[in-house]
């Protein structure tokens, strides 16, 4: 267990086991995996044979502590790490599965992002576009303004009364 990750003493582990080994005995009650009492004599009269005889104390020896060690772990695993292994499983699927929909949205972030350095790039261009516009339409009305001068100018050289343009 602790090289796992969980912090139990090999006496934790030992005491769980035989209380589950005990309440796993009182839940099927005396009856063995045949469905006889457990019962010395009562299985030495009753006609086996000496096999059936060995497989079943077989079976009910190793098998049940088996099955019961099996549970006592998957106990201890759901207790002390949040869950049975098939949880994990799950939890597993569904990390995945957020990381499969994490990478979708930082995708189409970067598609986004993309678009908007593009439209950065435009939008500057066409700022420019218009300050170049504005200074040329600035030059040329200072141009008309210099020309008008000039021309009343002209007209006070030659004696003629300049006339008001504005």
């Amino acid at each position: 267990m602790n090289e796992r990750g969980f912090a139990v003493s090999p006496q934790q582990c030992e005491d769980k086991f035989n209380d589950l080994n005990k309440r796993s005995g009182e839940e099927q009650g005396k009856k063995n995996s045949f469905g006889y009492e457990d019962n010395d004599d009562q299985r030495d009269t009753t006609p086996h044979t000496k096999k059936l005889k060995h497989d079943h104390e077989e079976m009910h020896c190793g098998s049940h502590l088996s099955e019961v060690a099996v549970v006592d772990m998957n106990k201890m695993f759901s207790e002390g790490s949040g869950g049975t292994v098939a949880e994990k499983n799950l939890n597993a699927m569904h990390s995945n599965q957020i990381e499969q929909e994490r990478l979708k949205i930082k995708a189409q972030m970067l598609k986004i992002e993309q678009r908007h350095f593009k439209w950065l790039r435009f939008s500057k261009e066409k700022d420019r576009e218009i300050e170049k516009m504005r200074l040329e339409n600035e030059k040329m009305a200072l141009e008309n303004e210099r020309i008008e001068l000039e021309l009343k100018l002209k007209e006070i050289e030659m004696g003629i009364k300049p006339k008001r343009i504005w």
